[in-house]
């Protein structure tokens, strides 16, 4: 048997050889640019919205209850000029009950707390007003628009061109976040429930 084995992958290797030899070569290329200008994001209060404790008696039974619209401050601080933009990642995918924003984590029952939403207000670039634009595609178009959604782009556009992230060294983009309660009904709250939604912004260069 190990005679007829070796036989058979010898003649597969023969009948490969021809089309080897004949083959054309391919070629990985590695491209991209080194930027200068290295940003640093930071949001104002720490970036922690605090709703300490809420009372089930004061949650809507059949449908969402919002607790709340803080504002905070997103700042973009960059050692010079360049063109950047944020992505926003929800550390608790998964858990929204409305798909479309950011989740609050499930009760231990696995039940899907809710839901926040941040809306852009307002964005100054070098001290001068702006325009927030996102992006769907990972940058490949942009377009004006006033909520952020997990894993979009957004950026500073000038307010007659929302079509390219303008250059920018200092950005600062003001948001309302609304923290929403999923209806009581659904939920196990037999016990102290927590929920602690989580964001985290990473910067992209262009």
């Amino acid at each position: 048997m190990k005679h007829c084995l070796a036989a058979l992958t010898a003649t597969a290797l023969i009948g490969l050889a021809p089309s080897a030899l004949a083959a054309s070569s391919t070629d990985l290329s590695v491209t991209g640019a080194i930027t200068p200008a290295a940003c640093t994001p930071s949001l104002s209060d720490g970036g922690v919205i605090d709703h300490g404790k809420i009372s089930k008696k004061d949650l809507n039974a059949a449908t969402y209850t919002n607790i709340g619209v803080h504002t905070i401050r997103l700042s973009v601080s960059c050692e010079a000029p360049g063109t950047f933009a944020l992505r926003s990642i929800d550390n608790r995918a998964g858990t929204p009950s409305n798909r479309d924003w950011y989740g609050l984590g499930n009760t231990p029952a696995n039940e899907k707390i809710g839901f926040v939403i941040p809306m852009m207000k307002g964005v100054v670039a070098d001290g001068q007003p702006a325009r927030t634009i996102i992006s769907w595609d990972n940058g490949a178009s942009w377009g004006a628009h006033h909520h952020l959604r997990p894993n979009i782009l957004i950026a500073a556009g000038s307010p007659s061109d929302t079509t390219t992230p303008m250059i920018a060294q200092d950005v600062a983009f003001e948001i309302d976040v609304s923290t929403h309660i999923a209806a009581t009904d659904g939920l196990t709250l037999n016990d102290e429930v927590s929920f602690d939604g989580s964001v985290t912004f990473d910067m992209t260069y262009f």
